[in-house]
């Protein structure tokens, strides 16, 4: 009896432990639309680079209506988010690499964070639950890897803004 509790608690804990609150849970009062938004999370970092300093990327995702976006945060100043020529670089296990424009309003702050709009082709490869294994964010000035995606932690952000 005493093993099966605690089985019991350690698939709770791990379960909660990639749940993800919603931050922004509403309906829009004139159309109607469902806006969902998760908080920011550590997806990765550039650990594998041992003569950098290291670099994560926070990442969440979020829903009005019909369109599906995610945000990336880097931990180190990359420059402005949503100038031209911003993009993050999405690489899957099978090779393929996406890259998206960042859409974010131009933001020249601290740790700024940009904006990507999914695409039909990367939509498909969520509902398959097929995961980036790394992530490349370019910003202004520089970019940063993310050499360690987890897995976990990309599919339950998209469940949390799921219909």
């Amino acid at each position: 009896m005493k093993n099966i509790l605690l089985s019991l608690f350690a698939l709770i804990v791990s379960a909660s432990a990639f749940s993800q609150e919603l931050w922004l849970n509403e309906v829009d009062d004139f159309t109607g639309d469902s806006k969902k938004a998760t908080n920011s999370q550590v997806i990765g970092d550039n650990q594998e680079e041992k003569s950098y300093a290291v670099i994560s990327i926070s990442y969440s995702t979020l829903r009005v209506g019909d369109t599906w976006a995610f945000r990336l945060k880097p931990s180190s100043d990359l420059g402005c988010s949503g100038a031209s020529g911003n993009y993050a670089m999405l690489k899957f296990s099978d090779g393929e690499v996406m890259q998206l424009e960042d859409v974010a309003e131009i933001d020249c702050g601290d740790l700024a964070e940009s904006t990507f709009i999914l695409t039909a082709e990367l939509q498909d490869r969520i509902d398959a639950q097929d995961a980036p294994v790394m992530i490349r964010l370019k910003q202004a000035d520089y970019y940063t890897d993310a050499k360690n995606v987890n897995a976990e932690v990309w599919h339950s952000h998209w469940k949390a803004v799921a219909p």
